[in-house]
């Protein structure tokens, strides 16, 4: 699951990555099982999938056609859609997996099992320098470089994306921790208050948006409240919603004693706490993400909205 979820590079961020290794795995599995083979089989024959991969085709011959009347040449959109429609039949080929084993109610357990993982392989990079060595190794220099911006804070994880497509998932992972399908909420208190505080501080390393899922979570718990009969889920979850405040506001505290004596906790801090830094010191709620999605969004003709540009990619790789 997490060879498949984070799909890392081996070296430098090319070659085969830890998602393809999966998949050739199940892949030569599903060819040794009769199981496997009839469950993949049924899958991909189903209206369900044959509606995603008409979908994506539709997608591509669309993306072709603008190419083609903005007489542009640069096509490299066809490389990502074709890996993220490779990952969703990887996807369920690794449902049929669990499925054949009886184990897929547990895929939401998992989940949350890997992002722990995650968060727990970013503090070790984050304070050990000698496994920083190790997961440089893994990634590109272009996001080395990009991970220095933020004075080592981002790119610690062990994954292909490092930024805001790994913030993102951990905002998703904090909706999936509070579902009630999560079988980890059933362990004992302090087994869960420590998988929250390793959700919650693992999102320091991958970036504020992944507390959006928190507050949506937090919401969601408030909502409850008009339902006639709360339960005991209800309480536990609005335990959790404080429990992360009170891990966040211990945190804070903590940074403050520590940059003290490390320039890296400083950092940390500066980049995790730095609305609350900008609305006690500047009292404006200024931070760098808002002031980057400034340059981000911007108008556009009648043309470029509906056809686009053609372009998807810069010179240097980044995204157009």
């Amino acid at each position: 699951m997490f060879f498949y979820i984070f799909g890392f590079s081996f070296y430098k961020g090319t070659g085969i990555d830890s998602s393809m290794i999966v998949f050739i795995y199940l892949f030569l599995y599903s060819l040794f099982s009769k199981r496997m083979f009839k469950r993949v089989a049924s899958i991909l024959c189903s209206k369900y999938f044959l509606n995603i991969a008409i979908l994506y085709i539709f997608i591509n011959l669309y993306a072709l056609i603008i190419c083609i009347i903005n007489e542009s040449d640069d096509y490299s959109f066809l490389m990502t859609f074709l890996h993220m429609f490779f990952l969703i039949v990887e996807g369920f080929f690794l449902y049929a997996f669990y499925k054949i084993r009886g184990t897929e109610r547990n895929i939401l357990n998992y989940l949350v099992a890997v992002f722990c993982i995650q968060s727990l392989i970013e503090w070790s990079a984050f304070l050990f320098s000698p496994v920083k060595d190790l997961i440089n190794f893994t990634k590109s220099e272009s996001t080395i470089l990009k991970g220095m911006g933020y004075s080592g804070v981002r790119s610690n994880s062990l994954a292909s994306s490092d930024f805001f497509g790994l913030s993102s998932a951990f905002a998703i992972v904090y909706l999936l921790f509070f579902s009630r399908q999560n079988g980890t909420l059933k362990l004992k208190p302090y087994i869960n208050i420590l998988i929250y505080g390793l959700l919650l501080t693992g999102t320091f390393f991958a970036g504020r948006t992944g507390y959006v899922g928190v507050l949506i979570a937090m919401i969601y718990i408030v909502k409850s409240l008009k339902i006639k009969k709360i339960s005991w889920s209800f309480f536990r979850n609005l335990g959790f919603a404080l429990i992360g405040i009170l891990i966040l506001s211990g945190m804070a505290v903590f940074f403050l004693k520590a940059v003290q004596m490390n320039e890296n906790f400083e950092n940390l801090y500066n980049f995790t706490f730095q609305l609350f830094i900008s609305l006690t010191e500047d009292n404006s709620a200024k931070i760098s993400s808002l002031q980057s999605l400034d340059h981000m969004y911007f108008t556009v003709d009648p043309y470029t909205f509906f056809l686009g540009d053609s372009f998807y990619s810069n010179p240097d790789g980044s995204y157009y």
